[in-house]
């Protein structure tokens, strides 16, 4: 009986074999998989924590860090724009707006020169936040297209203040005769 039960088994055996299903290699097959989803499931799991850590410090950058971005870019906001505007804020997506007679509105509601006005100020701020009291070079390039000449007088009183290198490239005379105007030491290079 034995041997008949031997016998049956091989002839199931041949004909898995037969359609393509060895279960030999079905085992091996069976094994790789369990070892891959194991291995899945580990990445799986660092990749989750990894996301709550990113999530814990994108929660603390914003209870945290975006006020104070927004409190010292406000304060430059201010300068620059002779107090008309006084604060800028930052919401939790980082997007700024600002606060004017008639309550908080997007920086997008602002005019092209004062908007990239309130984003330099922001940037300013941003160096100030990282660098601390660190002087750094700063690279400005047209930075100023926009920016009617009292704002950029104050912007540029607020980098020359700020300690940094700041170098400014245009195509017109424009900064240079702010600078001389502002009393801010500088130089000219001519390319």
């Amino acid at each position: 009986g034995l041997k008949d039960k031997l016998n049956d088994l091989k002839n199931k055996i041949e004909v898995l074999k037969a359609a393509g299903n060895d279960p030999c290699d079905t085992e091996s097959k069976l094994l790789w998989t369990r070892s891959q989803i194991q291995q899945k499931q580990k990445e799986h799991s660092a990749l989750t924590l990894a996301l709550e850590e990113l999530e814990a410090a994108s929660n603390e950058m914003r209870s945290s860090i975006s006020p104070r971005i927004a409190s010292i870019a406000g304060n430059y906001f201010a300068v620059a724009t002779g107090g008309k505007y006084r604060n800028i804020e930052l919401d939790t997506r980082m997007y700024m707006s600002y606060e004017s007679e008639s309550g908080v509105k997007s920086a997008e509601h602002l005019s092209a020169g004062t908007r990239e006005t309130a984003y330099l100020c922001l940037r300013l701020a941003l160096i100030k936040l990282i660098y601390g009291d660190m002087n750094v070079p700063v690279l400005l390039d047209d930075a100023f297209a926009h920016t009617d000449n009292t704002r950029l007088g104050g912007l540029l009183g607020l980098f020359r203040d700020s300690g940094n290198q700041v170098i400014i490239t245009s195509c017109t005379d424009r900064e240079e005769k702010m600078l001389a105007q502002i009393g801010a030491e500088y130089k000219n290079v001519l390319l």
